[in-house]
C-alpha cells in the first residue's frame, strides 16, 4: 500500500510541484491550501505524513500542527514543516509546535526525498 501524504501550502502550484515529484516516487498525495482545510483533510484523507508550509493567511502552520499534535487520532502523524524564511525563531516555534523536522524553500529535490523517506520510516 502506497504511503499517503498530505501537502499544505496556500500556493497552489507549489503544492501540485510537490504532489508530481512525490507520486513519481509511488505515494499518493493530496493537497490543502489553508489550514481549516488542512485541519479537515488529517480526518478525510488520513495520511502517513503531513508537509506543511508555516507562513499561510488565517492560521499558520505552526498553529495546524499544534493543532494536529494535540489530538488523540492524528497526534503520531509526522509533520515536515516548510519555509521560504530562514528564521531561527520560525524553526524554534516549529519544533515546539510538535513538528518532526523543518525544512528550507528552495530545497534540493533529493534533499527533501530523503527527509520523506525517513520520516515515514522508509529507505531510500
Amino acid at each position: 500500500m502506497n504511503k499517503k501524504i498530505l501537502i499544505v501550502d496556500d500556493h497552489d502550484k507549489f503544492c501540485e510541484m510537490l504532489g508530481t515529484i512525490l507520486s513519481s516516487k509511488g505515494f499518493e498525495t493530496t493537497k490543502a491550501l489553508n489550514g481549516k482545510e488542512a485541519l479537515r483533510e488529517v480526518s478525510n484523507f488520513v495520511p502517513d505524513l503531513i508537509i506543511l508550509d508555516i507562513i499561510m493567511p488565517g492560521m499558520s502552520g505552526t498553529e495546524v500542527c499544534e493543532k494536529i499534535k494535540k489530538n488523540v487520532s492524528s497526534r503520531k502523524i509526522p509533520v515536515l514543516m516548510m519555509t521560504g524564511f530562514a528564521s531561527e525563531d520560525n524553526k524554534v516555534d516549529s519544533y515546539i509546535a510538535g513538528a518532526d523536522d523543518y525544512i528550507i524553500k528552495p530545497f534540493e529535490t533529493d534533499h527533501f526525498l530523503d527527509r520523506v523517506n525517513e520520516l515515514l520510516g522508509q529507505s531510500t
